[in-house]
């Protein structure tokens, strides 16, 4: 009885595998799913590190913290287009993390350039041109 070359014993598994495949599609399909998501949340958490220095789980505390919502707004929806988490608002100069915002009070705080003196400006001019100011 000759031994079994590594070709031919490649080829068996990978029909093996072929065939438990087609006779356990759901399996399959289920183990997948629950690859992609851990693969797509251990991504997650790398860019929360590398960019913020927290890890999902300060995510969710801060989440939690603030009730489930936008710290400026109360918005319970991160918004944006399709967006599922809410942003992670730093000062730019120091790094720290503030807390979590919608897409929106982020971008707007983005666009005043964190400048409390901008903000102030646009606040006095939406007091003075609100209806019945004019």
């Amino acid at each position: 009885m000759r031994a079994a070359t590594d070709q031919e014993f490649n080829a068996r598994a990978r029909a093996n595998e072929r065939s438990y495949v087609a006779r356990h599609p759901e399996k399959i399909r289920v183990k997948n799913a629950k690859g992609r998501i851990k693969f797509a949340l251990s991504i997650r958490n790398s860019h929360l590190r590398k960019l913020y220095g927290v890890t999902q789980a300060d995510y969710e505390r801060l989440l939690a913290e603030q009730g489930g919502c936008c710290a400026i707004c109360g918005s319970a929806s991160p918004g944006g287009h399709g967006n599922k988490y809410f942003s992670v608002d730093h000062d730019h100069v120091t790094r720290k993390v503030r807390q979590l915002l919608c897409a929106f009070c982020n971008s707007g705080l983005g666009y005043f350039k964190d400048s409390l003196d901008r903000l102030r400006k646009a606040v006095s001019y939406l007091e003075k041109h609100t209806q019945g100011n004019c």
